[in-house]
């Protein structure tokens, strides 16, 4: 999608030039530039919905990854019965906090999915497009393209590994300054900023986003831990098209290091 194809109603394919946006292309694209992507990515979620309370949203969610692993034999059998009593632990936990951790008035929103730097590609012009739509959710919760696309809690250097992870160099005060020239975008369409949103932009502290970070993480992980149960994907993790794949046992695993011992 390019910079301002937003303002048609529908999405369509088309090829997009540029380069992915990692370190070297930052040097000459730089803040600036970052302001022209968080300018379309306010509009991006500002297309009109028929709308949902993203609390229900949520809730529906949870509740519903609560009875695959405990209605579904297939769960059962594969997991074992700590696994299932901690996970469920985890989503009763997230339950319970949901309506301090997602505001009454927050509402679905069109969201990207993976607005990784290597998803963004820049051009010499200074222009950009943005691609790979595939996890894109015409309901969904705004917040996680801010967290893909800043990227607010990873401050390791990417892998060398995997050179497709790009991590555009932004300081702590970049994304707190970044986040905000989106609130400032999205008032100026008359959105209504979350309070976890306006304290970490005026404090520039993290501890305000922890909540609602924790809460998409643990949707993402149980998301694809369902997914991969489904595939059959049973293992940890194979090379299957020349690219690492990562098995539910591999995503029991992060679920442990993420959010304790299960």
């Amino acid at each position: 999608m390019d910079y301002n194809d937003v303002r048609y109603g529908f999405w369509y394919e088309s090829f997009v030039e540029g380069e992915p946006l990692n370190e070297a292309v930052f040097e000459h694209f730089g803040y600036e530039g970052y302001i022209k992507i968080i300018d379309w990515l306010s509009s991006f979620h500002d297309f009109h919905l028929d709308g949902g309370s993203l609390v229900d949203y949520y809730q529906q969610r949870l509740m519903a990854f609560g009875r695959l692993f405990t209605e579904r034999e297939d769960f059962a059998i594969a997991y074992g019965e700590n696994d299932i009593r901690q996970i469920k632990r985890l989503i009763g936990e997230n339950l319970e906090s949901l309506r301090i951790t997602v505001e009454a008035g927050e509402n679905l929103k069109i969201v990207h999915g993976d607005l990784r730097g290597d998803n963004v590609l820049v051009r010499d012009s200074g222009g950009f497009g943005v691609i790979d739509f595939e996890q894109g959710n015409f309901g969904g919760d705004w917040f996680c393209d801010l967290v893909k696309l800043l990227e607010y809690f990873k401050d390791k250097p990417p892998d060398p590994k995997k050179p497709y992870l790009y991590r555009p160099p932004l300081s702590p005060a970049d994304k707190t300054d970044l986040t905000r020239e989106y609130v400032i975008s999205r008032r100026a369409r008359s959105w209504e900023t979350p309070k976890f949103m306006s304290r970490y932009v005026e404090s520039g502290n993290l501890e305000y986003l922890t909540g609602r970070y924790n809460l998409i993480n643990l949707d993402t992980i149980l998301s694809f831990i369902v997914l991969r149960q489904v595939m059959g994907w049973d293992f940890y993790q194979k090379d299957i098209g020349g690219r690492e794949a990562r098995g539910v046992k591999y995503l029991l695993e992060k679920l442990k290091k993420d959010y304790g011992q299960l």
